[in-house]
């Protein structure tokens, strides 16, 4: 074996895979950094380097990156067959940034080049092409001209290569697509569009967008019902025709808006009946009211999600009727705890033969249910502290008149309550 020959054996066989390997035409495969010197290749390894005639080798092996940088190094910025290939091939390798580079680099080199223009969401209006951006616009346009078809055919493309744009740039395009479907009466592609918009929305307007495409989805006819009271309170843009009570198609802004709008007065409803009902609770069972109380601020606080502010003044109320029940059941718990800790509780015992402290059966029996019945209490107390957290972080001003009982409950929490369970951890141990 020559000394060439097993150095690059040892090389194949050293240690974990590099960034890149040669393939020789008799099947074996080398890893390392490969570099192009012309008639040969270069493969460092661990151990050093070896080279390769090209004659010799079957194929080079690198990661995509790579490959991609080396692809583009050797094209001219004039060669936009070249770029648009290379874009094509990042593509398919998942290089979506580096494929969106190369065809606006064929562009560049070429404006009327079809292939890059398409793979990047362009469409030609007349005999210019446009960005999606613009093509948008266009179909806003022939939206509101009443002129459907037309604005279908031009979103198409668009939607086809909706990946392509931003967020918000698909989120407008998927709106559309709801819009359009809808005035075509395709309720189930209409679901899929307002789907793929919802799904899309930030953090803060989630629900509402939820919202909107439940009522979408919803609508056995894409239409919703009016009354003269919505018509009374309802605002209308210059061009709008005028709408009559009754059934009003959904893709008409204004009727989505009060389908939205009597969502969120469902959630006030019903949170109002709640509230309601834990008022009548407080002094037979608060620890039920409370609950009525939270379930009827997370109503309030869902109509608010659904159109900013709705419920806002509710919730503020429920929350002004919950704070000071909240504080008395927590106080009372943190009482209870304290009354039922066994600092200063003294057990029935008796020594062992071995002379060791230990429970008597009546005693032990005694220092469990204390421990049960003190764990209880601290439990409601740890839960009602966290409920007053959130709510003071939510909303300092109606908690700021309980300030010293608040420092209390958390003192309590954080100093007495682990000493107890100390003391209960340390006397199960020493003394069973």
């Amino acid at each position: 074996m020559s000394r060439v020959f097993a150095f690059a054996l040892l090389l194949a066989c050293a240690g974990p895979a590099a960034a890149d390997a040669i393939v020789l035409k008799d099947g074996r495969r080398f890893e390392g950094e490969v570099t192009d010197k012309g008639d040969r290749y270069a493969v460092k390894g661990k151990f050093g380097t070896v080279y390769f005639d090209k004659k010799d080798v079957a194929k080079v092996e690198m990661p995509p990156v790579e490959e991609y940088r080396q692809r583009a190094g050797a094209l001219s910025d004039q060669d936009a067959e070249g770029h648009f290939l290379l874009g094509v091939w990042c593509r398919e390798q998942g290089l979506r940034a580096e494929a969106r580079a190369e065809f606006e680099k064929a562009i560049a080199a070429d404006s009327e080049h079809g292939g890059a223009r398409r793979e990047l969401g362009h469409s030609k209006i007349g005999a210019r092409w446009g960005t999606p951006a613009e093509l948008l616009e266009s179909v806003e346009a022939l939206v509101k001209l009443g002129k459907v078809d037309a604005a279908r055919d031009r979103l198409g493309p668009i939607a086809a290569n909706a990946e392509t744009l931003d967020k918000d740039g698909q989120r407008r395009v998927w709106m559309l697509m709801t819009n359009l479907e809808m005035r075509a009466g395709n309720r189930e592609k209409a679901g899929e569009a307002i789907g793929k918009w919802a799904d899309l929305a930030p953090g803060h307007e989630k629900t509402a967008a939820k919202v909107r495409e439940r009522i979408v989805v919803d609508s056995p006819d894409g239409r919703f019902s009016l009354g003269e009271a919505d018509l009374a309170g309802m605002q209308s843009a210059p061009g709008d025709a005028p709408l009559q009570a009754g059934r009003q198609p959904l893709w008409d802004e204004r009727v989505m808006k009060v389908a939205i709008l009597r969502e969120a007065a469902k959630d006030e409803a019903q949170g109002l009946k709640m509230m309601a009902e834990a008022e009548s609770l407080v002094v037979a069972d608060p620890e039920k009211a409370l609950r009525m109380y939270k379930n009827a601020e997370d109503f309030f606080g869902h109509a608010n999600e659904i159109v900013p502010n709705y419920g806002r003044q509710h919730q503020i109320e429920s929350i002004r009727k919950m704070v000071p029940l909240l504080f008395s059941l927590a106080i009372s718990a943190d009482d209870r705890q304290v009354e039922n800790n066994p600092l200063n509780e003294k057990y029935e015992m008796k020594r062992n033969a071995a002379g060791a402290l230990k429970f008597t059966p009546d005693g032990l029996k005694k220092f469990e249910e204390m421990r049960r019945n003190w764990n209880v209490h601290v439990g409601k107390l740890d839960e009602y502290l966290k409920e007053i957290d959130r709510l003071n972080a939510r909303f300092p001003e109606e908690l700021a008149a309980n300030k010293l009982a608040y420092a209390k409950l958390h003192k309590s929490v954080e100093e007495f309550v682990p000493k107890v369970r100390a003391y209960f951890d340390s006397a199960a141990k020493q003394y069973k």
